[in-house]
């Protein structure tokens, strides 16, 4: 199970390969394969070097290629968990809903309107909450992963439904447009 970016890939990598080819001794076959979790598929993270630094979805898509290549068959099994899979939204979702229900028990039965993801990877943080969809509402910070790169401001290819130069600038955003009712489900800025 991978649950934070390795530090010493090449080690890393040779010892999750000869766990996910298995047999006695590890590498050498002949038992069923064992799957890899990987909790964070994330391919970049913001480090404080000023470019984005690889992560453990970069390590799990090492694995694979040094798997098929070594062993010149399939990739091995590797089940993601995390953003942005879809049962990660549904099950916050789910917490929050509850976590509702205890704050305002009046209410415990309505569903609530809005979540507000705020996320500075937007093949992460933003491709998750806009695929889980309402109540999703999908919030891209500029101080992290994120570069851009001229698309007014937000991302091509997974653009979010907002855009805020920091976290503080997106929480006063969402109380206001709140205060204001929520408006109407946002489409994509872009």
């Amino acid at each position: 199970m991978v649950l934070h970016d390795p530090l010493d890939w090449a080690l890393e990598a040779q010892v999750v390969v000869d766990v996910l080819r298995g047999g006695d001794p590890p590498g050498s076959g002949g038992a069923s394969q064992t799957p890899m979790y990987i909790s964070n598929p994330d391919f970049v993270f913001a480090s404080m070097y000023q470019e984005p630094r690889f992560a453990a979805g970069a390590f799990a898509d090492t694995v694979r290629m040094l798997y098929a290549k070594r062993f010149a068959t399939s990739e091995p099994t590797i089940e993601v968990f995390g953003k942005p899979t879809i049962s990660t939204f549904d099950y916050a979702r789910r917490l929050l809903e509850e976590r509702d229900g205890v704050i305002r028990p009046q209410q415990a039965t309505s569903k609530i309107e809005r979540i507000y993801m705020v996320g500075d990877n937007p093949s992460g943080d933003i491709r998750g909450a806009n695929a889980a969809g309402p109540p999703w509402v999908s919030n891209l910070v500029k101080t992290g992963v994120f570069r851009d790169t001229g698309n007014r401001g937000n991302d091509a290819k997974d653009p979010a439904h907002f855009v805020h130069d920091d976290v503080k600038e997106c929480v006063n955003f969402a109380i206001e447009r709140e205060a204001r009712g929520g408006d109407e489900y946002p489409r994509n800025q872009v």
